[in-house]
């Protein structure tokens, strides 16, 4: 078959009659109407059905149509890595992102974002959310997902991705450990219960432990810190060996057991910018696949504001 009128399938495949894919080609009903004949005939497969106007993909069709649309992915991922070894990028992209969840965020985020702009260079910084917010009012970056502090909002417009409820994680063997893994069945508990328990706590430098420090108030206690760490994996692993407990957003893919605070306490994950910077494409395209990715992480979730202006623009796109 030549490779070239692979798209031609493709687009039957995909309007799902013989007119509408001509006109989206570009060339004639019988053109494409002779190129279905001759391809049927090379393979020696039943590819589509038709019923009225319409053509639906057999079996084989469907086959056809996967592995079809790997081969032209693979080629133009071939084409833009040449291209790439020899051009200089036509932009480059400066975001900020924490050190652990950000960084994993992104970097599952970023084969997507390449294959779409494979001329536009990414460059991360790493921080925590005041440097973060520094780098921004200084410049250095375009934009941050980041955990903002009202406090430190001033000169910044913030779009919400996400607010996770805080849980309270357990070792395993804890006395309050179950296997119920439902947000909506987890325990709720009263954070007093847990006066003489000892924490493995974030560090005073991380968004979330000013978050979860009022729930701490709230119940009229200070905890008692066995370990402190920006790290979250070593605060999982810490709180795993029966170190202590931790506070984490709730997790649908957690392992450790959880348990709901009868007063919660919430934390937002954010895109945050200059009140002055204009999102670029490239930049919108960006920040729908880290919401793409999140909701992955953490679950679906309510969305308003600007994010979903950025999801009804993008998400059709995504389904071709």
């Amino acid at each position: 078959m030549n490779l070239s009128q692979l798209n031609y399938f493709i687009a039957i495949a995909r309007c799902g009659n013989l007119s509408a894919a001509a006109r989206s080609l570009g060339i004639s009903q019988q053109a494409l109407s002779q190129y279905v004949l001759k391809i049927q005939g090379e393979t020696e497969l039943q590819l589509f059905d038709r019923k009225g106007n319409h053509l639906y993909l057999t079996e084989a069709g469907k086959v056809y149509y996967r592995y079809g649309k790997e081969i032209l992915a693979v080629m133009e991922r071939t084409r833009n890595t040449i291209q790439n070894l020899t051009c200089q990028p036509d932009h480059v992209l400066h975001i900020g992102v924490s050190s652990f969840s950000g960084v994993s965020l992104l970097a599952r985020a970023m084969l997507d974002f390449f294959n779409r702009y494979p001329r536009t260079e990414l460059i991360h910084h790493e921080g925590f959310t005041p440097s973060l917010l520094e780098m921004l009012r200084k410049g250095e970056i375009q934009f941050a997902l980041a955990t903002v502090d009202p406090a430190d909002s001033s000169g910044i417009q913030e779009i919400p991705l996400t607010q996770n409820e805080l849980v309270l994680m357990t070792p395993p063997f804890h006395g309050r450990a179950h296997q119920i893994k439902e947000f909506q069945k987890l325990p709720r508990v009263k954070l007093e219960e847990f006066r003489d328990e000892v924490f493995v706590m974030p560090t005073e430098k991380t968004a979330i432990y000013h978050q979860i420090m009022p729930c701490f108030e709230k119940a009229g206690f200070v905890p008692t810190v066995a370990y402190a760490s920006a790290n979250p994996i070593m605060q999982r692993e810490l709180i795993r060996s029966g170190c202590g407990l931790g506070f984490f957003r709730y997790d649908p893919h957690s392992d450790l057991p959880q348990l709901r605070l009868e007063q919660p306490a919430y934390s937002n994950i954010s895109i945050v910018a200059l009140e002055t910077h204009i999102f670029t494409e490239e930049e919108k395209y960006l920040i729908f696949l880290l919401y793409r990715q999140l909701t992955k992480t953490y679950g679906e979730f309510p969305v308003k504001g600007e994010i979903t202006e950025i999801i009804k623009e993008l998400s059709p796109m995504e389904v071709l």
